[in-house]
């Protein structure tokens, strides 16, 4: 596990057994990840690798790139990228006294922003942005509770149980390429908080969905909106093929939004191109809330013949998009 850390680089690494992630990093910056393996020793005839996520990243920053690795046989995620979400808090009495709360036990601990840095405010039903306030001063009180000042007044319209992340913890670029993942339960990738991503040159055979670009206020608390993803030249190896898996689309876009606003849209521009997909299901790719969805150029193989009758509409649904389009035939 690494704390703070800065230009941490871990080349030709093999975790052959853990027992929780099996590498675990927040609010560190500049990450490299260079052959990174977690795979169940030759030698023993245990299944499982890891019994948590192989790689998790919690507001991180700079640039994080994961390249030339084998994530096999873990109990949970291949790779798990996020922010957090923290709720706002005001209390007052006599004058008011500003709180940060972390609301999920796993991220108790994690420091919640530094002196300088920007918070985003979210109303928790909606997922919509309030406004920014930049921090003064902050102080841990307990691992769960720090209090802060602002520079000025909080935006109008933020108050008490609304959510605020750090826009200063999150990861400017994300590049994923040339890794293996398999044979792991549920998922391969999640990725949210970041503001430009591209998974690539990948090969998958997950349980659940391959790839799933969520955001959520209200359970997980791991934020927040993409604004730029680019998933291309990856072979999706007939995956999602555990009977619980969400939708049943390899790649789900889903923020969990209580409320869906009509003009809103979480996430920016995420395109999906040039992908080999062996397919026994449908839908390919599921979205919700999202600016713009691309999907094109890919090569669709059905194990059905059924399915080769489904038009279009059938690979790609969306729910609350802006603009989205399919030119690949089943």
């Amino acid at each position: 596990m690494t704390d703070r850390c800065l230009r941490m680089t871990v080349r030709e690494v093999t975790v052959h057994h853990c027992g929780g992630m099996a590498f675990l990093a927040r609010n560190s910056e500049e990450f490299h990840l260079d052959g990174f393996k977690v795979t169940p020793s030759p030698c023993f005839r245990r299944l499982v690798s890891a019994s948590d996520d192989a790689v998790h990243l919690a507001d991180c920053r700079g640039r994080i790139t994961i390249e030339n690795g084998l994530l096999e046989n873990q109990w949970d995620d291949a790779i798990n990228i996020h922010g957090i979400y923290r709720a706002f808090r005001r209390r007052d009495v006599g004058m008011p006294f500003l709180f940060l709360a972390a609301r999920h036990y796993q991220q108790f601990g994690l420091e919640a922003a530094r002196a300088g840095e920007t918070l985003e405010f979210i109303d928790t039903d909606t997922l919509q942005a309030l406004g920014n306030a930049v921090v003064k001063n902050i102080r841990r009180l307990t691992e769960q509770i720090s209090s802060v000042e602002f520079t000025g007044a909080t935006p109008a319209g933020v108050k008490d149980g609304n959510a605020a992340r750090n826009l200063s913890a999150v990861p400017e670029e994300v590049v994923i390429r040339s890794c293996t993942m398999r044979w792991s339960k549920p998922r391969g990738i999640l990725v949210s908080g970041v503001k430009k991503a591209v998974i690539e040159n990948n090969y998958f055979h997950t349980a659940g969905a391959v790839i799933c670009v969520a955001g959520d206020a209200n359970f997980w608390f791991e934020s927040g909106p993409v604004e730029r993803l680019l998933i291309r030249n990856n072979v999706f190896d007939h995956c999602n093929f555990m009977t619980a898996a969400a939708r049943r689309a390899l790649i789900v876009i889903e923020p969990e939004i209580p409320r869906l606003l009509p003009d809103f849209r979480y996430h920016g521009e995420i395109a999906i191109r040039d992908n080999q997909f062996l397919l026994f299901a449908l839908p390919a790719v599921y979205a919700v809330s999202t600016a713009a969805v691309e999907f094109s150029g890919n090569e669709i193989v059905p194990d059905d013949p059924a399915l080769s009758a489904k038009g279009t509409d059938e690979l790609l649904t969306t729910v609350n998009c802006g603009e989205a389009h399919s030119r690949d035939q089943v």
